[in-house]
């Protein structure tokens, strides 16, 4: 969504929310039961207006500063099978020294239909590989280079229809003051060409930095001829705080209603039987997901025989397994949430073995598909695992 995209949608939303809750004021006033202080939710719709103003203000900012810079590819298209390589040239010199993050990503968008017939597009993200590192200063301006590998399996971009494959290409760094954010969509099909941009020592920073993120994230420990895994408390706390104030929400909905005076009638039975079991009860399980993700805790040891598994919750232990590695038939990668905001999305990865029909998580909390494979690479290397 563009700056302007932006602005008439903030002005729109504002223009509703803000009247709204001043002509509610009287019965906020007056609240005195328990089932009244539903009212209170009106106060949501201003605070997410406000919201909204700051992001349209932030986003013309950055219009203003860089609405000039330009994306440019070698090759040209980027090939899906070869490389998307090139550079940004920022409309405007940045600091000697800054660090930027450029994320390519593949995503997948269709168009759906609301229950009253309204189109909405939906995005999500098939894969993403993110480089960092400094910019150069060309010109008067910051120039920032760029190298991909990009598997031959991914998709090539399409045409827009109902449901297509798109590429987009995010630029971040952190400045005093406002942080730079720029998107860039770009063309990719399929290839074999390499780009000739050269970046000193990439590929060997690459595998460094991959194997780094993977003993972090795994935390890795090599013991004898075990090998230890563990996904630590505290993971995905941004994602599983938003998620479970998500369900709260939705939960205190569900019973609120169930308990407000509706019209009289053989209809409000059901109607309150249907918000509160259904709605209330997927209120309270995405609440107890979101919750229950930083308090956990999975420890996995990988012997020459056999893969130990203990999962704890709040430092009590839920459960221990032991699978004979002979019984493990697959080891693969399996997205388990994801969020974020607008087309910036972080998918989080579990690893699981599948064994006599079932299937055991391994490894969780693993941020996008790149390093996902980089681990499962990994432990087949090291331990044989199929």
């Amino acid at each position: 969504m563009g700056p302007l995209s932006l602005w008439g949608f903030a002005l729109v939303w504002n223009l509703i929310a803000w009247p709204a809750c001043w002509l509610a004021g009287d019965e906020l006033a007056a609240m005195h039961q328990p089932r009244d202080y539903l009212l209170l939710l009106i106060v949501l719709f201003p605070v997410v207006g406000l919201f909204l103003l700051w992001q349209a203000i932030k986003g013309s900012i950055l219009h203003r500063r860089y609405g000039r810079s330009r994306l440019r590819l070698d090759p040209d298209p980027g090939q899906a099978g070869g490389q998307v390589g090139g550079e940004i040239r920022l409309s405007r010199p940045l600091p000697t020294g800054t660090r930027f993050q450029v994320q390519l990503q593949c995503l997948r968008s269709r168009e759906e239909r609301g229950a009253k017939g309204q189109r909405r597009l939906a995005t999500s993200v098939e894969w993403q590989d993110q480089t960092e590192g400094e910019g150069r200063l060309s010109n008067g301006r910051t120039r920032v280079p760029f190298v991909f590998d990009v598997p031959a399996a991914l998709p090539a971009t399409e045409p827009r229809a109902r449901q297509w494959h798109h590429w987009q290409m995010h630029l971040a760094a952190e400045l005093p003051g406002l942080d730079l954010a720029l998107d860039f969509p770009l063309p990719v099909v399929k290839g074999t060409d390499r780009s000739g941009i050269s970046i000193a020592g990439r590929e060997r920073r690459q595998q460094l930095q991959r194997a780094q993120q993977l003993t972090q994230v795994l935390n890795l420990e090599q013991q004898g001829k075990t090998l230890y895994l563990q996904s630590r408390y505290g993971r995905e706390v941004v994602g599983s705080l938003l998620a479970a104030l998500f369900g709260a929400l939705f939960l205190g909905v569900a019973v609120g209603i169930g308990w407000a005076d509706l019209a009289s009638g053989w209809l409000a039975i059901p109607v309150k039987l249907l918000f509160c079991t259904v709605f209330g009860g997927l209120g309270l399980l995405i609440f107890l997901l979101g919750a229950t993700t930083p308090l956990s805790r999975l420890e996995t040891a990988i012997d020459p025989e056999n893969l130990h598994v203990r999962r704890f919750l709040a430092g009590w232990e839920v459960y221990r397994r032991r699978i004979p590695l002979a019984d493990i038939r697959q080891l693969q990668a399996h997205k388990n949430s994801s969020y974020g905001q607008g087309q910036r999305i972080r998918n989080w990865y579990q690893l699981r073995v599948r064994h006599g029909g079932r299937t055991q998580t391994i490894a969780e909390s693993i941020p996008g598909r790149v390093l996902a494979d980089a681990a499962l690479t990994f432990l087949r290397d090291h331990t044989g695992l199929p």
